[in-house]
């Protein structure tokens, strides 16, 4: 009887052994929402420029003015020598909010992997980086105000860079993994 509890407790050792090391991945893909079709505009063409991520995942092309304290992001090529995605607050001299607005803070990273669609984990540090250059067919995470993680990509966008379509992945957990924890 003494062989078997030693071997029942080798056993247990060696299998918690194996968590501690190599502990179980946990998937996060079940909380992450996906949304496609969205067009964003030049903030000097007509039709909105600015866009902005509800709480329920679901996101929504408005105009810039008005909502400072909505938008989550918005596009211009106009006063930049590409077009670029900013953050509302992170662009006082093109478009001023008044001092009563709070304007949301979004950080850009832009995914530079061969394979980018394959990327699951947004970074630990996005730098405080307020802007990322718009490229067709450009994958980026973006880090909301409210700590939410989005992975976006720009599946169209015309010659003029006038606009933009995109799609995007946001993850409701809080967390910054899309898949597998790694």
């Amino acid at each position: 009887m003494k062989k078997l509890y030693y071997i029942l407790a080798v056993l247990v050792l060696v299998f918690a052994g194996c968590s501690i090391i190599n502990p179980p991945l946990v998937d996060h893909s079940d909380t992450v929402k996906h949304y496609e079709d969205f067009v964003i505009y030049d903030f000097d063409q007509s039709g909105f420029s600015g866009f902005y991520f509800k709480a329920d995942g679901t996101g929504e092309v408005i105009s810039v003015s008005g909502n400072a304290d909505l938008i989550d992001f918005w596009f211009n090529d106009r006063d930049y020598t590409a077009p670029t995605y900013m953050s509302p607050d992170g662009d006082t001299t093109v478009y001023a909010y008044p001092d009563t607005v709070d304007a949301n803070t979004t950080y850009f990273y832009t995914i530079t992997d061969a394979e980018p669609e394959s990327v699951m984990t947004a970074p630990d540090d996005f730098d405080d980086i307020i802007s990322a250059t718009v490229e067709n067919d450009g994958w980026y995470f973006l880090l909301l105000e409210d700590g939410r993680y989005v992975k976006m990509h720009v599946t169209n966008m015309d010659t003029d860079n006038n606009w933009a379509e995109f799609e995007y992945w946001i993850q409701q957990d809080t967390t910054q993994f899309f898949g597998l924890e790694e």
